[in-house]
């Protein structure tokens, strides 16, 4: 539904040129929720912008529902972007029109007859729960409240793909999870392919079939959410889904951790458990075949579409041997090992 090859968009200024997206290559399925999650200043704006041409990048294609936008001459293009949907972090609402009317307005805009505006706002009312607040003004509503009315406004003009640009980041998290609820319903309910910008792993984490990771412009790490926890490659996702996972060394502890064995030192692990493999009695078996003790420092237990993650930091105590057997033991039985370092 949506694809990418090859974008690059730098900015110029008296400072110097800022390439903030550097050969950005990816696909989002249609249906699909795919997450770009990445800090401050990685280019993530920048990209959802290009998606719907808000922002032309200099170089690379693309392509939405099978049109390549960069073709499009200025009608065609305006017709195409009834089909994409924009939510913002701040609502963008026009606080001198009621919800309603912010609602009807993309489609007052198109030239759409009242009868059927009033059919398609106020079934977006009921969508968005907001069916009482329809003669209400922004300035009445709480953020949570208004954002839904930005989501609903999104979807006046029926479109086949929802961009979000941080749109739960100025909420609360009680907000912010009824927020990511009404965009997983309309995910399913309309089926629509949503792409979501966003800073925080909890987010990717509720509610996004994949994911990908943007740092300083490069799209630097992709791949299912599940598998994203389970198995980060970079540095980056790592601290990402550590973060999410309430993952975190004691700081006395992270203090004395050496990259390198020492004598006599024991190695901290990180142990990954995905499925019915979080149900196993490892550190049991570690005890009674190598004779390897396990002081378990940091455990987490998590539900990521539909499948048990869990973490489990711990320190390794016991001959040098029978540590380095117990560790091949672990991974032979399809659990994740990562020596996070050493302590004496």
């Amino acid at each position: 539904m949506i694809e990418l090859k090859g974008l690059n968009k730098t900015y110029c200024s008296k400072q110097g040129d800022y390439h903030a997206l550097k050969n950005i290559s990816l696909k989002v399925a249609k249906g699909e929720i795919y997450g770009i999650i990445g800090r401050s200043g990685a280019g993530k704006s920048s990209l959802v912008r290009c998606v719907n041409l808000l922002e032309r990048p200099d170089t690379g294609e693309v392509i939405v529902d099978g049109a390549n936008l960069l073709e499009l001459n200025a009608e065609a293009l305006r017709e195409k972007r009834h089909s994409i949907g924009m939510i913002f972090q701040h609502f963008n609402l026009l606080n001198s029109r009621t919800i309603y009317d912010n609602i009807a307005l993309p489609l007052e805009l198109i030239g759409i007859t009242k009868p059927y505006i009033a059919k398609r706002v106020n079934a977006l009312l009921e969508l968005t729960g907001l069916s009482a607040h329809k003669n209400h003004y922004p300035a009445q509503l709480s953020g949570g409240q208004k954002q839904r009315v930005a989501i609903a406004r999104a979807l006046a003009t029926s479109p086949k793909v929802l961009l979000s640009d941080e749109a739960t980041s100025s909420l609360d998290p009680e907000t912010t999870q009824s927020i990511l609820s009404l965009l997983k319903q309309i995910n399913r309910e309309l089926n629509l392919t949503i792409l979501l910008i966003t800073h925080e792993m909890d987010v990717i984490k509720s509610i996004c079939d994949r994911a990908g990771i943007l740092d300083k412009g490069e799209l630097i790490e992709e791949a299912p959410v599940l598998e994203l926890f389970a198995r980060p490659k970079s540095l980056v996702a790592k601290n990402f889904t550590q973060s999410a996972l309430h993952i975190k060394l004691p700081d006395n502890l992270s203090r004395r951790l050496q990259l390198e064995a020492t004598a006599g030192s024991r190695p901290i692990v990180k142990l990954t458990f995905l499925g019915a493999n979080a149900e196993q009695p490892i550190m049991v078996s570690l005890l009674t075949k190598f004779n390897v003790t396990t002081n378990i420092l940091q455990a987490n237990l998590e539900m990521i579409h539909n499948s048990t993650v869990g973490i489990t930091i711990c320190e390794l105590l016991g001959n040098p041997g029978a540590i380095e057997h117990s560790i091949e033991f672990i991974r032979s039985q399809n659990v994740e090992v990562e020596v996070l370092g050493y302590v004496n």
